[in-house]
């Protein structure tokens, strides 16, 4: 003779688990799925951006090189040129 009851869905639940995954989303504090990552089709939006962000970048080192010059001729005492 078989005893407990058969699984419900793909895998066997307590009634303890239905009623704390039940009350989890009653209360707003179920498990959250993973997010599912975007489908590859060509270039992504985001790309544009990280060009953009790459050439600002670029452009600020080179002014902070500058600046480290015009601080260090401060620090030794030559005029701006």
């Amino acid at each position: 003779m078989k005893r407990g009851r058969p699984p419900i869905g793909d895998k066997p639940m307590t009634s303890a688990e239905r009623q704390r995954r039940y009350l989890d989303r009653i209360r707003g504090t179920a498990a959250v799925p993973p997010p599912t990552l975007p489908k590859a089709s060509g270039a992504a939006p985001w790309e544009a951006e990280l060009t953009k962000l790459k050439s600002e970048c670029a452009k600020l080192r080179s002014e902070n090189a500058m600046l480290k010059r015009l601080l260090e001729r401060a620090r030794l005492g030559r005029p701006h040129p």
